[in-house]
């Protein structure tokens, strides 16, 4: 999952993210030196010395020629054991690096499936919300039918009673879902970083 799947400020607002985040840098700071130390070391050298030298056949007896004489050295030093070492090493230090970003793709995932979660958890409370005020409405219609039926003596005033015992327990029904409703849609907007 990339980082564009999801809202920046929802990004920011989850930890575990950031604190991924950091240990993939720790990681990668490892395997970097882990990297840094398997490699042998590389020399050069360079050097000139002036020597007298015998003079070639056919010269004048004792005499000398002072000519330079260079010493170039190139070379490459590593410990054969040690190489080993620093090899499983560098090897283990990539697979590190791999755990942690899986580890933050894991966060991300968590943190989408979050998201929805709470998106689908607050069009539930809305639609819930939305039943019981409908409902509510009409057990109010239904009452006041029935009210006006007691007047005229064609129901009993049990059934009244009744109803607006029914009416109660809807509204605190909907009180609850309202509560519901802004709760999950809190919890959206924290995850999200939008209102």
């Amino acid at each position: 999952y990339a980082n564009a799947d999801l809202p920046r400020a929802g990004r920011a607002e989850n930890e575990n993210i950031s604190i991924t985040d950091e240990f993939i840098k720790q990681a990668e700071a490892q395997y970097g030196q882990a990297k840094g130390s398997a490699l042998p070391d590389i020399f050069f050298g360079y050097d000139s010395t002036w020597q007298d030298r015998p003079s070639a056949a056919g010269a004048t007896p004792g005499t000398f020629f002072i000519t330079p004489q260079t010493n170039t050295r190139f070379g490459i030093r590593k410990s054969l054991f040690t190489g080993y070492r620093e090899f499983a090493a560098i090897q283990s230090g990539s697979n590190f690096v791999d755990q942690r970003k899986d580890e933050k793709t894991r966060a991300l995932q968590l943190l989408l499936s979050d998201v929805a979660n709470a998106f689908y958890g607050t069009l539930q409370a809305e639609a819930d919300l939305a039943v019981t005020k409908k409902n509510h409405e009409l057990l109010q219609e239904r009452l006041k039918e029935t009210q006006q039926r007691v007047r005229v003596g064609r129901n009993r005033s049990a059934d009244s009673a009744a109803l607006e015992a029914q009416v109660a327990t809807l509204e605190a029904q909907s009180l609850e879902a309202q509560r519901v409703v802004d709760a999950q849609r809190e919890l959206l907007s924290f995850l999200t970083g939008k209102k």
